[in-house]
């Protein structure tokens, strides 16, 4: 399991390592399990970022990923983001909140190992 998040964590990484300047940590069940907390298993991987629009740059480097349409227009359990709406917004006068929920990166958590190659003549 620790092997698949790793590859996961991988593909994260180097996408948003082409921000050098947005500032982002990993957090929730998988921040848990690489500080060595592992009687779980994690389903999802939490990203939090200091700037609202950062998780607009977050989203949209994963757009090659996200599906067209939403099941649900609402902002809900069931809401993902998509190619058309990748994020949320909740701009009142009191606080400011901006989601993404890339629902990908729970399958990508399910690939199996990839397979080596011997390269040796």
């Amino acid at each position: 399991m620790i092997t698949t998040i790793q590859q996961v964590l991988k593909v994260i990484s180097d996408r948003v390592s082409v921000y050098t300047d947005l500032d982002w940590i990993i957090a929730g069940s998988t921040a848990s399990l690489i500080q060595g907390c592992n009687n779980f298993r994690p389903n999802d991987i939490d990203i939090l970022v200091k700037q609202n629009c950062d998780v607009n740059k977050i989203a949209n480097l994963f757009i090659d990923y996200l599906p067209e349409t939403n099941p649900s227009l609402l902002f809900n359990k069931n809401w993902v983001s998509t190619k058309r709406l990748p994020t949320f917004m909740i701009n009142n006068d009191r606080e400011k909140w901006a989601f993404a929920r890339l629902t990908f990166i729970v399958s990508l958590l399910k690939l199996p190992t990839p397979c080596r190659t011997n390269t040796l003549n």
